[in-house]
């Protein structure tokens, strides 16, 4: 995945949040696991939540923006990468 502009050096004031989402996006694999910090759900890609209509195989990242955590409703960006799997 490529940016338009860099990423900073440093994340510090108001931009911090969102640069540290592009960063994470530059940073997640396709096939990376990805646990709610809130209630500890884990997205599998490879499972998908068909129950839900999200297919196997579906990256974190291309879940759409509005998807929240099945289990608590937290929006992605309460989601970190699982069990060390950047």
């Amino acid at each position: 995945m490529t940016n338009a502009e860099p990423l900073p050096d440093r994340l510090e004031g108001a931009g911090a949040a969102e640069a540290l989402e592009r960063l994470m996006r530059t940073r997640i694999r396709p096939e990376t696991r990805m646990q709610c910090r809130v209630c500890w759900f884990v997205y599998d890609p490879a499972e998908g939540l068909p129950d839900w209509g999200v297919e196997p195989g579906t990256p974190f990242e291309e879940l759409p923006a509005d998807w929240a955590c099945p289990d608590c409703g937290h929006p992605k960006a309460a989601f970190l990468p699982a069990d060390g799997s950047l």
